[in-house]
């Protein structure tokens, strides 16, 4: 079992940090395997991040508006929604907000010839990568941070405590499931650490298959295809074992999450069948 004390010191951005340098060297390490150069993966992985931070803001603020009672506009949420040394910020957020950029300003570069399309797909392969690898650590920082906490669980290997005055405590506190002078939580499901394990899975079996593959059969984009449609199903199922208040609960049964997942999804489907069609 896993014991997290929000209050020890040991911080989220600082994982969060660990997380970028660790994406930044995956880029560096391996674009070449992908055909990309280095300085154009880092420099698109660069500003990619500034529409991710924004994304991220974002797609909490909507959750939050589902979430409180009070609307999207309240005066208490915009005021954390404007500062951004307050509230949270969305994974999933940063990973499409980062995506959407980086297409944009490659859709506007010019490189619509055949040529152009391929080299945006393999950079899309690096950095959908990188991402995703960054993304772990990022995952790790919530177990320390006490946010993203599991439904109530059994002890187990995986399972997580969380310390007096944690969000998982006071949450439990409420519910009348511990008394106020309880040190620690109930033991939670680790979906912090479930979604951890399953991206760095899923990162090095992608990157696995792909460098395995001779260069003339793998297509640009394919990697970061199968790693989104791969990171859509597993991120779907585990958040069924999330603490609902956490996510924002849509329609009693699906987060919010849940529904971007199955929109990600979706849309990639609807992708794959129409490249089918023109081949």
């Amino acid at each position: 079992m896993w014991m997290s004390d929000p209050f020890s010191g040991v911080s989220q951005s600082m994982l969060v940090g660990l997380g970028v340098w660790v994406a930044f060297g995956y880029l560096w390490t391996f674009a070449p395997r992908f055909g990309v150069a280095r300085d154009y993966a880092v420099a698109s992985f660069g500003v990619g991040g500034v529409g991710g931070v924004l994304g991220a803001r974002v797609m909490w603020w909507f959750s939050q508006g589902l979430e409180r009672g009070d609307g999207f506009f309240s005066r208490e949420l915009l005021q954390e929604v404007i500062n951004p040394m307050r509230a949270g910020y969305s994974s999933l957020g940063f990973l499409a907000g980062a995506g959407l950029v980086i297409w944009m300003l490659d859709r506007r570069s010019g490189a619509g010839a055949e040529a152009g399309a391929e080299t945006r797909g393999r950079l899309l392969d690096v950095v959908v990568l990188a991402g995703l690898l960054g993304m772990v650590f990022a995952r790790f920082g919530c177990v320390f941070n006490g946010c993203d906490f599991g439904r109530v669980s059994g002890v187990g290997v995986f399972s997580v405590r969380y310390a007096r005055g944690s969000l998982a405590w006071q949450r439990h506190v409420s519910e009348g499931l511990i008394g106020g002078e309880q040190l620690w939580s109930l033991p939670t499901h680790g979906f912090a650490l479930y979604s951890a394990g399953a991206t760095l899975g899923i990162v090095a079996m992608v990157s696995l298959w792909s460098w395995r593959r001779e260069a003339d059969r793998r297509s640009g984009g394919e990697a970061a295809k199968w790693a989104i449609a791969a990171f859509c199903i597993a991120q779907f199922a585990l958040e069924f074992l999330r603490e609902p208040a956490n996510g924002g609960t849509l329609a009693q049964q699906l987060n919010i999450n849940q529904i971007a997942l199955m929109g990600v999804f979706m849309f990639l489907g609807v992708r794959h069948i129409v490249d089918i069609a023109q081949k």
